[in-house]
C-alpha cells in the first residue's frame, strides 16, 4: 500500500492516514508482529515528515 499526499501533510493527517490501513494488511513475521510494524511506522513516517518539513536532519 501506497498513502500519497498533494501536499506536506501535517502530523496528524499523517498519523490519521497511517491508522486507516486496515489491520489485515500488517503481517507478522520473525521481525515483528503486526502491531510492532504499524508502530514503526507511525514512529518513522513522522520522523521523515519532520525532517522534510525542517528541509533536513537537525
Amino acid at each position: 500500500m501506497r498513502i500519497v499526499f498533494d501536499t506536506m501533510p501535517d502530523d496528524r493527517t499523517l498519523q490519521e492516514s497511517i491508522d486507516v490501513i486496515p489491520a489485515d494488511l500488517w503481517f507478522a513475521d520473525p521481525n515483528g508482529t503486526p502491531e510492532h510494524r504499524r508502530h514503526l511506522t507511525r514512529n518513522f513516517a513522522e520522523e521523515i515528515r519532520r525532517e522534510l518539513t525542517a528541509g533536513g536532519p537537525a
